[in-house]
């Protein structure tokens, strides 16, 4: 087992398809929510999403903390602290302003990303203007958007989802793929589930069976208990 082999980023991107299938009815004010990850029996890593009320060049927007990181002998083998943050707008959820601070071993990069919705476009601080579609997201405003949207309502079995999406200092799209429904045991006991697999594009480092799956529960709260990483060298369970 080489757990140094682990892409910690696809780990962390991979948990955003987690954190998106998490829809409520009512919009938060203050919450946090936390996540394990274990390779195995082994804890590898803690991720914590935060978010408050706050103001964006004095419009009243909602602002957003997401941290990744290893811990324990993951985080001796492979130390990863990456912190993605961003402001998003009040009522539709698109982001304002990105900012990302990520470092992996010895890889380190700090980029801000501004989005302008309106006009199509974004304004990455490393590489400049971009052409982007309105409803362009990032990590952090791709979890929050989807939470309050209803795009996971009514799916049915083989939809797919595709969204366009800015990661740090790119663009690309995203697709999430529905393929049914199963009843879990989880930490919360058992629970009807719906079942989500993000597609991805062949030569990652992914294993080709179910690289990726998230079992959500089939209720109004579409609560994620439980996702797992299939890697061609082994799996990682995620747990909420």
């Amino acid at each position: 087992m080489n757990i140094q082999k682990i892409d910690m980023k696809q780990i962390v991107i991979s948990l955003v398809g987690l954190f998106l299938s998490y829809t409520v009815v009512s919009r938060p004010i203050d919450e946090t929510l936390n996540f394990t990850m274990r390779y195995g029996l082994i804890k590898g890593g803690k991720v914590t999403i935060t978010a408050k009320p706050s103001f964006y060049e004095n419009k009243e927007c909602i602002y957003l903390n997401m941290r990744g990181r290893t811990v324990g002998l993951t985080g001796s083998l492979y130390e990863v602290d990456n912190t993605y943050e961003c402001y998003v707008e009040k009522d539709d959820f698109l982001p304002l302003k990105a900012k990302y601070t990520i470092n992996e071993q010895n890889h380190h990069l700090k980029n801000e990303v501004w989005f302008y919705n309106l006009e199509g476009k974004l304004n990455s601080q490393i590489n400049g203007w971009h052409e982007a579609e309105k409803g362009t997201l990032d990590i952090a405003s791709l979890i929050y958007n989807l939470r309050f949207s209803n795009r996971l309502n009514n799916l049915k079995q083989g939809q797919i989802i595709t969204i366009p999406f800015w990661d740090i200092d790119k663009m690309y799209e995203i697709k999430l793929k529905y393929t049914g429904k199963e009843t879990i045991k989880s930490k919360i006991g058992t629970v009807r589930c719906m079942k989500i697999e993000p597609v991805f594009e062949a030569g990652s480092a992914f294993s080709k069976r179910e690289p990726l799956t998230i079992w959500i529960t089939d209720d109004q709260n579409k609560l994620p208990v439980l996702m797992k990483l299939n890697f061609k060298f082994g799996s990682v369970k995620c747990e909420l």
